[in-house]
């Protein structure tokens, strides 16, 4: 288990005076680093070394004469979670040994402001920097997931969301086209894309031959394809629907052309998009704790596996309010002698877990009972009653403990239990 990264002492007994510890400022090509010792002064002249196994072999004979020279006895790395450029180098340094930290970049850019009263940018600048933020224990270990079914999880959301996103642009595109084409398309299916629409732009090309096809040629058409819940009542219709609509009736090879092009690129991306989900379900089919998270009425696959892609093992974190910080959901305060403003959510934390537990937020007050009994609680009956936005946190939090009692003492969800808790819930929130 990792030691609890919320906790300053803990982080202050990694460092004593036989550590020494490598600030390294992460690019795409040439890393710098910077040695530190405990007490945040420089070692040496620090180095410059190529991202590949050459430049991380000289890094660590380089380490190693520094090491020897102070005669520390333990070698700490730090580095900025700079995209994917540190992310051969940070696996590199743990098979071999080497604690890797994690040093907030927001953090460095304001230190480097109060250290040197300016705010001028330098990689060896901003190693030193690292590294002496290290020695004052503001770090976090590297949570970032290297193997097993949380880092499979996390490969295959960045995926879908990528996805996702061709696929609400194709079907933007077909959308336009549509409303041009033939705005009465709605008719057949109030959100989304008609499937049985689709078929026939893709077989006629445009309204008029839908048209001169007639009620039987739009049947044999659906019939041909496969076009499920499209029989010869609704051909009736869309064929009614077609010769009665606005629809601008151009008949030209381009517009047939562009038609299916449009239909092909969203059919192609709706089927990796259904595909993919797939994976992440059998993934979570593997996953124990997963399926006890979905036990909870209103939690469904992808919402469950953005949660766990985000916090992993369950075991990393000794208190719910870990993962809060960790999300972002955790309140900050606002107080200074006789000031006292409101409490507001951070905005640090990682963004697409707190997008998935405010997402679970909704979900539960939709389609779970006894959370939409604190959600009602919350925003209705207590003194002095929330907002909306503000109740859905209450409920996001409200799951992350719920979870963690969960999973933690592996346990199965206990709604009357839960419901037990909300004066004490309220008690606290005050």
């Amino acid at each position: 288990m990792r030691d609890n990264y919320s906790m300053k002492n803990e982080k202050f007994n990694k460092i004593n005076d036989k550590t020494l510890v490598g600030g390294i400022d992460i690019a795409q090509d040439v890393h710098e680093v910077k040695w530190i010792n405990w007490r945040g002064e420089q070692i040496g002249k620090g180095l410059r070394f190529n991202n590949n196994r050459e430049g991380f072999e000289k890094l660590i004979r380089q380490t190693q004469e520094v090491q020897d020279k102070i005669g520390a006895t333990k070698v700490i790395m730090a580095m900025e979670p700079t995209g994917v450029y540190g992310f051969a180098l940070e696996e590199y340094l743990q098979k071999i040994g080497i604690d890797v930290l994690i040093v907030n970049g927001r953090d460095v850019k304001r230190t480097s402001e109060v250290m040197g009263n300016d705010s001028s940018k330098n990689d060896a600048r901003d190693a030193r920097i690292i590294g002496h933020l290290v020695t004052l224990g503001c770090y976090s270990d590297s949570t970032r997931h290297k193997e097993g079914p949380y880092c499979e999880l996390d490969i295959l959301l960045r995926r879908r969301a990528s996805e996702k996103k061709d696929l609400v642009r194709f079907a933007n595109r077909l959308h336009k086209e549509l409303a041009m084409l033939f705005p009465e398309h709605r008719a057949f299916k109030t959100t989304g894309l008609s499937a049985g629409v689709l078929t026939l732009f893709k077989e006629f090309g445009n309204l008029e031959a839908i048209i001169q096809a007639g009620e039987e040629g739009i049947y044999a058409c659906w019939r041909k394809h496969r076009t499920n819940g499209y029989g010869k009542d609704k051909a009736k219709q869309m064929y009614k629907t077609a010769k009665n609509s606005i629809g601008i009736r151009q008949t030209s090879q381009a517009v047939a052309y562009t038609m299916r092009a449009y239909i092909d690129d969203y059919q192609r991306s709706l089927k990796k998009f259904e595909a993919i989900n797939q994976l992440i379900e059998q993934q979570l089919e593997e996953m124990p704790q997963a399926k006890k998270l979905m036990a909870i009425d209103g939690i469904g696959p992808i919402i469950t596996a953005e949660i766990f892609a985000g916090i992993g093992d369950i075991d990393n974190f000794t208190s719910p309010k870990q993962i809060l910080k960790l999300a972002g959901l955790a309140p900050v305060t606002n107080e200074s002698g006789k000031h006292k403003g409101k409490d507001k959510l951070s905005k640090m934390g990682r963004k697409r877990l707190k997008t998935a537990f405010y997402q679970a937020g909704l979900c539960l007050i939709a389609n779970n009972d006894a959370f939409k009994q604190i959600y009602h609680y919350y925003t209705q009956e207590r003194a002095n009653p929330l907002i909306k936005m503000k109740g859905v946190i209450v409920i996001a939090n409200k799951l992350i403990r719920v979870m963690y009692a969960m999973l933690k003492n592996d346990t199965a969800y206990d709604e009357q239990r839960m419901l037990a808790d909300i004066q004490r819930d309220d008690q606290t929130a005050a």
